[in-house]
């Protein structure tokens, strides 16, 4: 017999369950402290996958549902699946246009999205004014009329500026300098319609894939000249002339200016094409020097010292 009354047993058996649901409640407290010792964690290293599984806990185990962790952690996976979008359709821009634009648009209705994705707003809407006005450079090329085209196409020994301007082009749609180091090589390449034609190729761009040392050398083979020069030439030859060095600038304006411009050894690899053995004196074709100030534009030409280790045409 245990010599306790019926009172004391009730008060120890009443005691013996408050300390039981004093341990429950102990560790639910734990629990929950930890739970959200996860999320603080996830949160801090804005990291999805843990983001997930926090938030998981925290539901599975009841946590506050208003608890500012939890909706911290909720918010922020919002955030990083529209930043994680965005950069997606940025990876492909010039076929995301309108794609690109929608998300952008998404973005700034949400004052909460703006306050957390200011700088990826405004990098995407750079990349996108810079494809709108690409394509606006595209058009004044497609708009061009054959008989522009067959102007260009005409020569049979183009001025030096001519053959620059269209080499330069070319190479901006892959075509190497040792390849178009003739002129009857230009012309073949220049076909303007047809699936391989230039105007495809050049609707078919796409900037982001431009190697940086090759647009160096496009803007050092085309810096000499200038609209001044070419347009009185070549109208035709001039609208490609606007085109390429749009394109450099673009480029450059998106990505920054690139390194030592690319000889045509480089230039072939960056294409895939076969390397060629060729002497230092091969690996660029003519360039022309800047003109001098007050000197007739139209009139300079390329002899002696002013050209550059030249490919003979």
């Amino acid at each position: 017999m245990s010599g306790l009354t019926d009172k004391e047993t009730s008060a120890n058996e009443k005691k013996c369950e408050e300390m039981k649901l004093d341990r429950q409640d102990y560790g639910n407290v734990m629990r929950n402290q930890m739970v959200l010792e996860r999320l603080r964690a996830a949160i801090g290293r804005r990291d999805r996958g843990m983001l997930e599984r926090a938030i998981k806990d925290a539901t599975v185990f009841n946590v506050v549902p208003d608890n500012k962790e939890l909706r911290r952690a909720k918010e922020l996976i919002r955030v990083i699946d529209q930043k994680e979008r965005l950069r997606s359709l940025l990876s492909e821009a010039s076929s995301n246009l309108s794609e690109i634009q929608q998300e952008l648009a998404n973005i700034e209705k949400s004052k909460f999205l703006m306050s957390h994705l200011q700088r990826d707003f405004q990098e995407a809407k750079l990349v996108i004014d810079g494809l709108v006005r690409f394509g606006k450079m595209n058009t004044a090329i497609l708009d061009m009329d054959s008989r522009t085209m067959s102007e260009v196409r005409r020569y049979h020994n183009p001025p030096e500026e001519v053959a620059i301007v269209m080499r330069a082009t070319l190479l901006l749609l892959g075509e190497d300098e040792l390849t178009t180091g003739k002129w009857t090589m230009c012309l073949t390449l220049m076909t303007p319609t047809g699936p391989e034609g230039m105007k495809r190729k050049i609707l078919d761009l796409d900037m982001s894939k431009l190697h940086p040392e090759v647009v160096s050398r496009v803007r050092q083979m085309l810096e000499p000249i200038s609209l001044e020069v070419i347009q009185p030439m070549s109208k035709g030859a001039a609208t490609f002339y606007v085109w390429a060095m749009s394109v450099v600038e673009e480029y450059e304006r998106t990505n920054g200016k690139g390194g030592k411009p690319a000889d045509v050894d480089l230039q072939r690899k960056f294409f895939g094409k076969p390397r060629r053995r060729l002497s230092p004196s091969r690996k660029y074709t003519t360039y022309l020097q800047p003109t001098p100030r007050g000197t007739d534009a139209t009139q300079t030409s390329t002899t002696g010292n002013e050209k550059t280790n030249a490919i003979p045409k």
